[in-house]
């Protein structure tokens, strides 16, 4: 299901796309080391990422509303058509999937709170559904950005008000986040052995999204990547809560800016139960430097405690096959009801 749906997801440029007109309204905050851009007209996606001694030097690509780095998330149906709603025949794959800037038909989400100082802000937004026209989410989303030196520290929050409350749909892997950056960041770098925090080499994932190649899939055991020019610089993306991540890279690559087609992807993903009701949280972090620091910064700030399951509140990732549980919130444990003898348990 994981490959599946990175297969050709939401940020999949091959795909057709409808021209935009963009109408910036940016909020900006900076630390002395970088400095961050959400445009408010796209539900406070990043649109912008520099070090304040180049800023001419913007990491973050934004050709069409399905890039930036935002929110997106998935769940059923799918196809998801509500009644009336105009649906793009190329995405209804996706089903149920609202993300943070915007639709393919170029409507922008709606930002309904913003908290902005100098080095953090707070926002919070109504997403809109990526494959439909003009259709707003059943949901709101809340994103908290600050900086730490090379670092922007995010946490992310989905607050689902579905109105189809009789249905637990299967579990679907998220982007946690989309992450998109430009041309010349197309040496995507990560760690895939089986001897994490040692200082291994690292592995190359030379994926290119075309018509007979997808993104690659890969377990990422130090939880982290990054999109890095000729002079190994650029940006890392990590997330403690996955060891599985997607990525790869569209069109030419070397030039090309925020507004140009080619474009370097990487997201961590987890496949999570999104129930009618849940609030759904994550973190991640963005590490902007050459790829030294970027793999410093994560050393720095990792802890390399086993997992801990504790399915009082929340199910900790862990998703089923031929089995639903009573829903969210949880109240002491995971109670199922199995469908069949062939039930499969899956853990993050």
């Amino acid at each position: 299901m994981l490959s599946l749906l990175l297969a050709v997801s939401l940020n999949s440029p091959n795909q057709p796309q409808v021209p935009f007109v963009r109408h910036p309204k940016m909020a900006y905050i900076e630390n002395g080391v970088i400095k961050l851009g959400v445009d408010l007209n796209l539900g406070g996606s990043i649109t912008y990422l520099a070090p304040i001694s180049h800023p001419e030097k913007s990491l973050v690509n934004s050709s069409d509303l399905g890039r930036q780095i935002q929110l997106s998330y998935y769940s059923g149906p799918v196809p998801y058509h509500p009644k009336g709603a105009t649906i793009s025949k190329s995405w209804q794959f996706l089903g149920w999937n609202p993300i943070q800037s915007g639709d393919y038909y170029g409507n922008s989400s709606k930002i309904l709170s913003t908290k902005i100082g100098k080095d953090r802000l707070t926002l919070r937004c109504i997403p809109m559904h990526w494959p439909l026209k003009n259709v707003p989410g059943e949901c709101e989303c809340e994103v908290s950005l600050q900086l730490e030196g090379a670092a922007v520290k995010a946490k992310c929050r989905l607050f689902n008000k579905r109105d189809d409350d009789l249905t637990q749909y299967s579990a679907r892997a998220q982007e946690l986040p989309a992450v998109y950056v430009n041309a010349p960041y197309y040496h995507l770098m990560t760690y895939t052995g089986s001897a994490p925090w040692a200082q291994a080499p690292l592995t190359e994932i030379h994926n290119r999204l075309d018509m007979e190649q997808h993104w690659a899939t890969w377990l990422a055991t130090e939880n982290w990547a990054a999109q890095v020019d000729d002079h190994q610089w650029g940006l890392g993306v990590w997330n403690t809560g996955t060891a599985r991540f997607s990525g790869g890279f569209f069109g030419e690559p070397g030039v090309g800016g925020p507004d140009d087609g080619p474009t370097g992807y990487i997201a961590p993903n987890r496949t999570e139960i999104l129930d009618h009701n849940i609030v759904y949280d994550y973190n991640y972090v963005l590490v902007v430097g050459s790829l030294n620091e970027i793999r410093t910064y994560i050393y720095n700030h990792a802890k390399h405690d086993l997992p801990v399951w504790n399915f009082n509140r929340t199910r900790e990732g862990w998703n089923y096959e031929n089995a639903s549980d009573k829903g969210w919130p949880l109240k002491g444990g995971l109670d199922f009801t199995v469908a069949n003898k062939s039930v499969h348990l899956f853990s993050p």
